[in-house]
């Protein structure tokens, strides 16, 4: 159930990457809520998949970010260098460990989930 989960949470941001970009809204105040509506959804799509601890998750997390890049490289910029951004990509086992106890801390302060 949970991995159908993790793959159904993938594909919906993916379309709403897709949505984003084909969008074309021109209101300004518009934009900035579904830029930062979808950057919020990367972010929680990205913690999910690596609290998985699975190599498959962990790749699919790749693949969502890597999409993203190659759909629209100004749009991916501002979504992977915000800080929550940065705080899920950080490389390597060490960086994913750190993404785990920034969540767990995170989650004990605000109770979140």
């Amino acid at each position: 159930m949970e991995e159908h989960d993790e793959e159904c949470n993938v594909t919906n941001v993916i379309n709403m990457i897709d949505s984003f970009i084909k969008s074309g809204v021109q209101n300004k105040k518009c934009r900035m809520y579904m830029r930062n509506y979808l950057r919020i959804m990367m972010e929680v799509s990205s913690i999910f998949l690596i609290l998985s601890g699975t190599k498959e998750n962990f790749e699919k997390k790749e693949e969502l970010w890597n999409y993203a890049k190659k759909s629209d490289a100004k749009l991916y910029r501002s979504l992977r260098y915000s800080v929550l951004g940065n705080s899920v990509n950080i490389p390597g086992k060490s960086g994913r460990w750190l993404s785990r106890m920034g969540y767990k801390v995170m989650n004990k302060l605000i109770g979140f989930n």
